[in-house]
C-alpha cells in the first residue's frame, strides 16, 4: 500500500481488534513495509 491508500480488509481486522473480536494481530514492522517498497520511477 501506498501513503494514501485505503485498505478496507487492515481497517476491518483493526476495527475487530478494537472491538476485542480479534486477538493477537500481528501488524507489519515499518522497517519491513519500506524494504518492500518499489520505486515507481
Amino acid at each position: 500500500m501506498l501513503k494514501g491508500q485505503i485498505d478496507i480488509s487492515a481497517r476491518v481486522i483493526w476495527a475487530f481488534e478494537k472491538l476485542g473480536w480479534a486477538t493477537k494481530v500481528r501488524w507489519p514492522d515499518p522497517e519491513r513495509l519500506n524494504a518492500k517498497m518499489v520505486d515507481p520511477a
